[in-house]
């Protein structure tokens, strides 16, 4: 009796070398999927100078918002110092526009003159306190400031160059030019006559521009 084939006609079709063509083209496909385009190095730069911008930033964060509640604490206080003031010299011109004249009155026009004395002396050496510490939290911040840009945009302008052709070889050529909006750009271009730098900004003269291109290898005049 003759035994029937039961295995299904895709199976009996997928030959060992079948399927193995089948698979390098899976792999070929997966490959290509993956690949991804290169970012520029114009682009590169710009991540890691915003990268450095945003560190410093977060370094700073902390001393700013200590200055900030410092500036609250100050305002506070010199508005209940005011209040008190304006309330105290209120009180006095009553006193005295209404009772000068009166006798039996002196004694506390006087008991208040130096009441008010006592307090514009207080509130003085108050505002001298607190604008020694504000003085104090400024100093502070704007050495840390320093520091980090100490640290910051030298790093980011090693970085550019790091980023950009070697130092300027015969073949290669910087551009000067005026775009549109008649402001100064420069661009480096290679000696396949492709620009491989430029300027991120326009600037309103020719000198800014060249100081621009020095800090990034131009030693041209």
């Amino acid at each position: 009796m003759a035994r029937s084939n039961t295995r299904p006609k895709s199976a009996r079709s997928a030959t060992p070398k079948a399927r193995a063509t089948n698979s390098k083209a899976k792999t070929k496909r997966k490959g290509k999927a993956k690949a991804a385009p290169k970012a520029s190095k114009a682009a590169l730069a710009r991540d890691r100078v915003a990268a450095a911008a945003k560190k410093a930033r977060k370094a700073a964060g902390p001393e700013l918002d200590r200055l900030k509640k410092a500036s609250a604490k100050v305002e506070s206080r010199l508005k209940a110092v005011s209040s008190t003031v304006a309330a105290k010299l209120a009180a006095f011109e009553d006193i005295a526009e209404q009772q000068l004249t009166s006798e039996k009155n002196k004694s506390r026009i006087n008991k208040l003159e130096k009441d008010v004395g006592r307090l514009i002396s207080s509130a003085d050496q108050q505002f001298g306190k607190v604008r020694g510490a504000l003085d104090e939290e400024l100093k502070d911040l704007k050495s840390l400031l320093d520091k980090s840009a100490e640290k910051v945009i030298p790093a980011a302008k090693e970085r550019i160059r790091g980023l950009m052709p070697d130092e300027a070889g015969s073949d290669d050529t910087w551009e000067f030019y005026t775009d549109k909006s008649k402001k100064w750009r420069w661009r480096l271009k290679g000696s396949d006559g492709k620009a491989v730098g430029a300027s991120n900004k326009a600037f309103a003269s020719r000198v800014d521009c060249i100081a621009n291109a020095r800090r990034l290898g131009y030693r041209g005049s």
